[in-house]
């Protein structure tokens, strides 16, 4: 049995084909056919920096939006976009209600739900444009472990005059208006301008274990983030988060910067947890 899928399109993007449509206006009702169908329904999430419509080779795809389809006699999928921004549905025919939800520090321009129908064969896109307002979410999955450093030793990014050492269940207070402004961009987040002044760390670390870094500071005042480096370059960035962040560490050093989003720099209290200790308070030199 058929039943009518209803939704209020608010400036709703729909590209069908190679043909642009704007949907706008009143209450829609769309009767769903059977789910057994040939048809797709793709698009991507990204950036619209500038709301021009257009994917510009400068807008950021966003990962981890989660797009979920409804349509008649029950039918219901779900999959989030992957790290290209990208989603796909197939083997559709008929009407479908289609929402996005982006992940945290993103917003839908556009807002949805909107309805979209797929005929047997047809191949529609329908693309997700969302604003950045804040610092994104660090991605849900699990980071993986990290391969050790090569035995050449790197170039130092900052001068190890610059770095403190800290240690396992320790608890620190920074502010990155007294550090140094050196790091601009990360490799695991390139699109993150983290402009300001930072402050950098040396964990040593005795054995293979989960390590956590937490930040704790005010929102208000500042924008800060915290990334995880194998090597004191930003090129070795190997886990990132707004307001903490997780990996499992091998036995060997690991970097700890605290940056400053967009030059918002300010104090925080940093806590390093990991829970069989550093080197150097195992009595390593």
């Amino acid at each position: 049995m058929k039943r009518a899928l209803s939704v209020l399109l608010m400036g709703s993007l729909l590209l069908l084909g190679t043909t642009l449509y704007t949907c706008a206006g009143p209450t829609v009702d769309v009767l769903g056919a059977g789910q057994t169908g040939t048809g797709v329904l793709t698009g991507v999430a990204w950036v619209d920096a500038d709301e021009d419509q257009a994917i510009d080779a400068d807008e950021p795809p966003v990962a981890w939006v989660l797009v979920t389809l409804e349509g008649a006699e029950g039918f219901q999928e779900a999959q989030y976009t992957d790290e290209m921004g990208r989603y796909r549905f197939t083997g559709l025919d008929g009407g479908y209600l289609m929402e996005a939800t982006p992940p945290g520090g993103y917003a839908l321009l556009d807002p949805g739900p909107w309805v979209v129908q797929v005929q047997d064969g047809q191949v529609i896109t329908v693309n997700v444009r969302l604003a950045q307002v804040g610092t994104p979410a660090p991605t849900p999955t699990a980071t993986p472990t990290p391969t050790a450093t090569p035995t050449a030793t790197p170039t130092p990014y900052w001068d190890l005059g610059e770095i403190e050492t800290v240690y396992c269940q320790g608890i620190y207070l920074g502010n990155t208006e007294d550090g140094i402004a050196r790091a601009d961009t990360y490799s695991c987040v390139p699109y993150w301008p983290e402009t300001g002044p930072e402050q950098v760390y040396l964990l040593r670390s005795a054995i293979t274990q989960p390590v956590t870094v937490t930040l704790n500071y005010n929102p208000g005042r500042a924008d800060l983030d915290v990334f995880l480096l194998a090597a004191p370059d930003p090129k070795q960035c190997v886990a990132y988060g707004d307001r903490g962040v997780s990996v499992m560490w091998p036995d060997t050093d690991l970097y700890i910067v605290v940056d400053s989003y967009q030059g918002m720099a300010g104090a925080y209290q940093m806590t390093v947890e990991c829970p069989w200790g550093s080197a150097w308070s195992s009595g390593w030199a």
